[in-house]
């Protein structure tokens, strides 16, 4: 990047959403005139890590093929509130170069791009959090047709220069593989400044909002090479002298897939990745809206490769598993329904008690082990968003025009919290929970550990408009917990949003 922006209190203040942009006359492009105290100490965002990279290739007579469909880069971001203040909300995401806040709503825009979004914080309540640093994160979304024209316009602008430099046809010129670095003008210009915006406050108190940018992100775009012949059409030969890195092949297995009998069972899953070169790929497993921590395979070579998971099931359990990988080539395996039955004494089917092996006659026998305690985790029983609150199952209508958080457009602002439970009689560790609106993840609460019988209050923030929603909470989502019951982690409620004024 070119720029590392920092914001501090009393440089470009925007009311009380304040923006600050890269330099005196960005600022002043966003200010609307209005300047006030910020809780905002101050709030840094800039790239960091690998340059992301588009690849194009050719199908025809110029460039005109982007396979990838997601784009991603990484970002380090910190944030400091003054004195007493809490961090309230801290965001980042790659956003419209105009876009700023105000906490009241009446000079608010804010115009995300696809879901190139990372939510870092968010509370209703005052969250005891001074400041918060990160690197290295990462935002990720669809591949948008409007980057992929940019990088596609970008490789033909390049290889018609070649051609017209070295006195060659742009076929000739096409048969060179060549990287250079996306022009941030136009769409790129305009829709992928990377930006960070925070507020600190207190409850029942004024929050103030902070907001800076950091400019387009650096992208590379390689354009790779093209069969020529000289006086040969070469029009729809393939587009590459050398196919990219992919995966091929994406298959799994499960053992068993059906059992009736005693538990514990192990389930051991069997992935077999298919690569037709050297490189690297991520994959998860997933069960249902379920799926694990992402996962790296390295290739050598063009291989094919085993990747396994074993799972630990103590009660009756059935799933429908698949493997997925981030590409690029094949995502999704197929398809494995796996069911276990477990059977206490005569058991399910009347099937007969195993019989014990004899007792050796020698010596007193030794105490019989004790099986390994596992937490259960599971949602709390009420859902809080708002001014009010309801069970889990039930419906729950909220008034917005109670709430006192900014708008984002037409959504309102609405402060939510729930618990998480361990009811069960072992610790659990690191895990997450997911809190859904109409099948989108809208939230996550990340939780360090939760001790056998604890609870641990998970809060934040959705902006919603009028209407009717189905809302889910997904406890341990990514399955980072061996639970002792694994078929009690969700829980849903709908929720009505009223009298949200835009």
């Amino acid at each position: 990047m070119s720029t590392r922006n920092e914001a501090t209190a009393g440089v470009a203040l925007l009311g009380l959403a304040l923006c600050v942009a890269i330099g005196a006359a960005a600022a002043a492009e966003n200010d609307p005139g209005i300047s006030v105290t910020t809780h905002v100490d101050k709030i840094s965002v800039k790239q960091s890590g690998a340059t992301p990279m588009i690849t194009v290739t050719a199908q025809g007579n110029q460039y005109d093929t982007v396979a990838a469909d997601k784009f991603s880069m990484h970002y380090d971001a910190s944030v400091t509130c003054k004195g007493l203040w809490d961090i309230h909300y801290f965001e980042v995401a790659l956003s419209n170069s105009q876009s700023w806040y105000d906490v009241k709503g009446d000079n608010f825009q804010h115009k995300a791009i696809g879901s190139y979004t990372d939510l870092l914080d968010s509370w209703g309540v005052d969250s005891g959090k001074k400041s918060r640093a990160v690197g290295g994160r990462t935002l990720i979304g669809p591949m948008k047709s409007q980057l992929r024209d940019a990088a596609i316009n970008a490789c033909n602008a390049e290889v018609k220069s070649s051609a017209d430099k070295n006195g060659i046809s742009v076929l000739k010129a096409m048969a060179t593989a060549r990287q250079l670095p996306l022009p941030k003008t136009g769409w790129v210009r305009d829709n992928l400044q990377l930006q960070a915006w925070t507020s600190c406050g207190m409850p029942q108190d004024q929050i103030t909002w902070l907001s800076v940018f950091d400019g387009p992100p650096d992208i590379t775009v390689r354009c790779e090479a093209r069969p020529y012949s000289e006086g040969v059409d070469t029009g729809n030969m393939p587009g590459q002298l050398s196919s990219k890195f992919q995966v091929t092949q994406l298959t799994l297995s499960a053992n068993p897939t059906q059992y009736q009998g005693s538990c514990p069972k192990e389930v051991v899953l069997t992935g077999t990745i298919t690569a037709n070169k050297a490189g690297s790929v991520d994959y998860q497993w997933k069960s249902g809206n379920t799926i694990s921590a992402p996962s790296t395979l390295t290739f050598s070579k063009a291989e094919s490769r085993q990747v396994t998971r074993k799972i630990d099931v103590d009660h009756s359990w059935a799933r429908t598993m698949t493997l997925v990988t981030d590409g690029p080539g094949e995502r999704v395996s197929n398809a494995v329904d796996v069911n276990i039955s477990c059977v206490v004494g005569g058991g399910p089917g009347n099937l007969a008690p195993r019989p014990k092996p004899p007792i050796p006659p020698v010596g007193p026998l030794p105490p019989p082990p004790q099986p390994q305690a596992k937490p259960d985790l599971v949602p709390g029983a009420t859902l809080h968003v708002g001014n009010n609150s309801a069970q889990w199952g039930h419906t729950l209508t909220v008034n917005a025009s109670k709430s006192n958080l900014p708008k984002q457009g037409n959504a309102c602002g609405l402060a939510f919290n729930y618990d998480l439970r361990n009811v069960g009689a072992g610790n659990a560790g690191a895990f997450k929970s997911r809190l859904a609106v109409s099948g989108n993840p809208a939230h996550q609460g990340n939780v360090v550990s939760l001790a056998a019988g604890a609870t641990r209050n998970i809060a934040g923030v959705l902006f919603l408009p009028n209407g009717d929603y189905q809302v889910g909470v997904f406890v341990d989502h990514q399955m980072q917990v061996g639970e002792s019951n694994e078929g009690n982690n969700t829980a849903p409620i709908t929720l009505k949003v009223r009298n949200c004024q835009p």
